[in-house]
């Protein structure tokens, strides 16, 4: 009978532990359904890189992710809600591999609890953006799992099996490439608890296997994916960025900086999980747990957890100071937690098991009350000073970013993880179910309806949304690849780009409140998508929403080819158009236009003169006004500012027009004096 109650028994845990992973699932694919795209820059990055691009082009080496996320070009234009739908799978597959690792340290009930935690947490957030952070969480799972799982099973399948499951993970972020030390200390600690004879020469075996099989494998890996591009460690853009701080002054400035940024990190973590540091250093301190012979698989979690929590803090640390200056919006303000608060589970499963009075464990009164002061001191100034040192964002740090959404739940959270550090100076296991009971729940409610609104006000379209949507619905192919969105804010442009869908177009960034200057603009762009209010432009736009934004074709002209019908009319005084451009015959050309050219604009010309034309004033007439201009022999591009009083025309006198064999250069007898290549107009604003 008690064989079968417990079978009974577990058979209701597990579906009542399915059901809720089903509710939750279901929960995030309605919620996941609907925001418009949010992080621009690296959404844009892998979208481009994974759909558009080809990978070996990707400046970092995240080759297995955007290989495996080529799927999402097989949605069409559904492309990103593909990708969090795969996400949401990736989610769940890393939750199954947290439960069987959790399972090594917990019975059922709190394993399976573990997995639902990380399901409902702030980490769900990143299931929305085209980004490989769920990806990330699988892999990691499903190396701590097999790392606590297989030791035993022999050196080379224990060495050569993780190094392989870290090189597929470092070809999804380069970041796990850091967890490297740690995990070399974590393996030389399970030789060291096996009572193995000669440990040390089997650990030293063991973690030289695993360090050199993960660095061949990543490299083998890139190369496969990449071909000659993938043989690197962190790719163009870290490397870089390592590089330019290599100087010893800047070296000490970056120490200096990074144990600020870390400082900031650790206060955070402190309110957080204040409770379970708490209990993970107290243990780590008792004198008995590190006794030969009296190891337990919980001490083998600790320093798994200690091993991959403490690199990863001080690589971000480092990073965010590394970063500053390389883009516009990175500072020392954004804590980047997404590098490390995969690992958080950690921290539940350490909490959940100091429930259990089998595993309590008794530190010492000295160093059990300096472990609690310190971090509550850290957590209570956290409480008064946090929001001041960092900007809240859902992006970098999903968890603080649910702590401080609002003031009430924000003190409620923080008192209750006080509380709990309270406790723990006097009572580890009440101290645990108080995190684990309470605080946890409140947090996780707090965090399913904090990210489910912020996510809907991603539901509204603003103008940077509006007007990638209607560029992507009104341009070809080829003229979204030569067009350039131009507006104030960086993030939003290349949240643009992301509907556009190009690779090859490009974005401006404009000071708020400038007037778009014609100089600012690539010759080789056709067509310009302006955001924010320019009257000169929106006169001149093929559409335009009032002063939202505005869609203009630059009327460019590819002299090599014949002219667009939908831009020019007619194209007189010309020759037909060779590969080099088009040559003009007479004294004039003249190019219609299918419509009124600006009020006031710029001509962008790029030509060259022929024979005695060589330097010898040409004249480019437009309604009343008329400029002069000179070319070499060589294509020369030469930009002209024109009034105009509603004319279609922009003509071209040529000085002298003479054939090649006037000239005793050939037998063409054409009388030609300019060779067009590529004409631009761009409107300008009326003073």
């Amino acid at each position: 009978m008690g064989i079968v109650k417990r079978l009974l028994s577990s058979i209701r845990v597990d579906r009542i532990g399915v059901s809720v992973i089903a509710i939750l699932t279901l929960f995030l694919l309605l919620r996941n359904t609907g925001p418009y795209p949010t992080i621009m820059g690296d959404e844009w990055h892998y979208s481009a890189f994974s759909r558009l691009i080809n990978l070996r082009s990707s400046p970092d080496p995240d080759y297995l992710y955007l290989a495996l996320f080529r799927v999402a070009t097989r949605c069409g234009d559904g492309y990103l809600q593909c990708a969090r739908l795969v996400n949401i799978a990736w989610l769940l597959v890393g939750a199954g591999f947290l439960y069987l690792f959790a399972r090594q340290f917990l019975s059922k009930v709190p394993a399976m609890l573990i997995a639902i935690i990380a399901i409902a947490s702030p980490f769900n957030a990143y299931t929305v953006y085209f980004m490989p952070e769920s990806m990330y969480f699988a892999g990691f799972w499903a190396l701590a799992w097999f790392l606590i799982r297989h030791y035993r099973d022999g050196v080379s399948y224990y060495s050569i099996g993780a190094g392989l499951l870290l090189a597929a993970l470092s070809l999804v972020k380069p970041h796990a490439l850091f967890l490297l030390p740690g995990f070399v200390v974590f393996i030389a600690y399970q030789g060291y608890a096996t009572n193995a004879e000669r440990f040390l020469t089997k650990a030293a075996i063991t973690g030289g296997s695993f360090v050199i099989t993960a660095l061949a494998a990543k490299l083998a890996g890139g190369y496969l994916l990449a071909g000659r591009a993938g043989l690197t460690l962190l790719g163009r853009r870290y490397t870089s960025m390592a590089a330019d701080s290599d100087h010893t002054h800047r070296l000490i400035q970056t120490l200096m900086s990074s144990a600020t940024v870390l400082w900031h990190h650790s206060i955070a973590l402190a309110v957080l999980f204040g409770t379970p540091f708490c209990i993970l250093l107290g243990r780590l301190f008792s004198r008995s747990r590190w006794t030969r012979g009296s190891h337990s698989a919980m001490l083998s979690l600790e320093i798994l957890a200690l091993a991959a929590i403490a690199p990863l803090l001080a690589v971000t640390a480092g990073f965010t100071v590394i970063a500053v200056g390389s883009g516009p919006y990175e500072s020392l303000v954004r804590l980047h937690m997404r590098y490390y608060d995969f690992t958080f589970p950690f921290l539940f499963i350490i909490a959940a098991s100091a429930c259990s009075c089998a595993v309590s464990v008794k530190t010492q009164g000295f160093s059990k009350t300096i472990t609690a002061i310190l971090i509550a001191a850290m957590a209570l100034y956290a409480l008064f000073e946090l929001k001041g040192l960092f900007i809240p964002s859902l992006a970098d740090a999903p968890e603080l970013f649910v702590l401080t959404y609002k003031q009430f739940s924000f003190l409620a959270l923080g008192a209750c993880s006080l509380l709990s550090l309270l406790v723990w100076t006097f009572n580890e296991r009440k101290a645990a179910k108080l995190f684990i009971g309470v605080f946890t729940p409140l947090f996780l409610l707090t965090s399913l309806i904090s990210v489910s609104n912020e996510l809907r006000q991603r539901h509204r379209v603003d103008d940077y949304d509006a007007a990638g949507l209607i560029a992507r619905q009104l341009l070809s192919d080829d003229d979204r690849e030569r067009l350039l969105v131009a507006g104030p804010s960086a993030p939003s442009l290349l949240r643009t780009l992301f509907y556009v869908d190009a690779p090859s177009a490009s974005y401006l960034e404009l000071n708020s409140g400038d007037t778009f200057k014609v100089s600012a603009v690539p010759p080789d762009r056709k067509w310009l998508l302006v955001i924010g209010r320019h009257d000169a432009l929106e006169s001149a736009a093929e559409v335009s929403d009032a002063g939202r934004y505005a869609l203009v074709n630059l009327d460019n002209v590819d002299f090599s080819s014949a002219p667009s019908a939908q831009t020019i009319e007619r194209i007189d005084g010309v020759s037909t158009p060779e590969p080099s451009g088009t040559w003009s015959i007479g004294s004039q050309v003249s190019i219609v236009f299918h419509r009124p050219l600006p009020a006031k604009f710029t001509v962008r010309l790029t030509a060259a003169a022929f024979g005695p034309n060589v330097a010898k004033p040409f004249t480019a007439s437009a309604g009343p006004q008329t400029k002069s201009f000179r070319l070499s022999a060589t294509p020369t591009t030469v930009s002209l500012s024109f009034e105009n009083n509603g004319s279609r025309t922009l003509s071209i006198a040529v000085p002298e027009p003479i054939s090649a064999k006037a000239l005793g250069l050939g037998a063409d007898e054409r009388p030609v004096g300019i060779r067009l290549i590529k004409l631009q107009i761009v409107p300008e604003k009326i003073d």
